[in-house]
């Protein structure tokens, strides 16, 4: 990661580590915002509805449930954002204005462009939430003994939790990141020059087994030391 870090640098400048800084905002501002209200609404709605007391607010398997479901649902919605966050990261460049490559990628390839890897995007925040949670829960409580409930018992355990939850879904951020990077031009434009098309994988079943059977099991962990979420 640090060479590849250093070579951008000294061949593209300070401004490419950068490429797609604001697809990404706007993603984290459209998932983020999305997912924790969807969240709680969801979990307030299931316990008012099905339980009764108290004492299934912190019920981890409700949380979990909830979470995925959120986090599935908010990745969805932002899914066009991750798109344009990988193409112009793909690109290595900042002077494309955001709006221009959102049209160029509906234009050129329809609205199904804008969902491309869709699904293991979803896969992926759910899969996130269904290890960093019941993780960073269990983590706390054994360690309430030894350090009490301080910010530091906080850290630890987010730290572990956030570590687990890379481990498991890097493989689906790496089919995710193939297939957002396909393009399949729709039609022609005369004059006007697009890229020619690039489809790989039909669904991330095929994208996993020729990740597998080209590349080794290792490929699926490419870039994992600067996941993330």
């Amino acid at each position: 990661m640090l060479d590849c870090g250093v070579k951008i640098y000294k061949q593209e400048g300070l401004r490419a580590l950068y490429s797609g800084i604001a697809p990404a905002i706007l993603r984290q501002s459209v998932y983020g915002t999305l997912k924790f209200g969807s969240y709680y609404s969801l979990k307030n709605f299931i316990v008012a509805n099905y339980y009764e007391g108290d004492t299934a607010v912190e019920n981890p398997y409700i949380n979990v449930s909830c979470a995925a479901l959120a986090g599935a649902f908010s990745s969805a919605i932002a899914n066009p954002t991750d798109v344009l966050k990988v193409r112009m990261q793909v690109q290595g460049t900042n002077k494309t204005p955001l709006y221009k490559c959102f049209y160029e990628i509906y234009r050129c390839e329809g609205f199904k462009g804008l969902y491309r890897g869709v699904v293991p995007t979803s896969q992926r925040a759910m899969t996130i939430a269904a290890v960093e949670l019941p993780v960073y829960d269990f983590c706390k409580d054994h360690l309430l003994d030894t350090i009490g409930d301080q910010p530091v018992n906080h850290f630890i355990s987010s730290f572990i939790a956030s570590l687990l939850a890379a481990i498991a879904s890097c493989p689906i951020d790496v089919i995710r990141t193939r297939l957002m990077n396909q393009r399949k031009i729709l039609r022609s434009y005369g004059t006007t020059s697009v890229a020619q098309s690039t489809v790989y994988f039909t669904n991330s079943f095929e994208c996993l087994t020729s990740i597998l059977r080209n590349e080794g099991f290792t490929a699926l962990y490419k870039g994992e030391l600067s996941f993330k979420d």
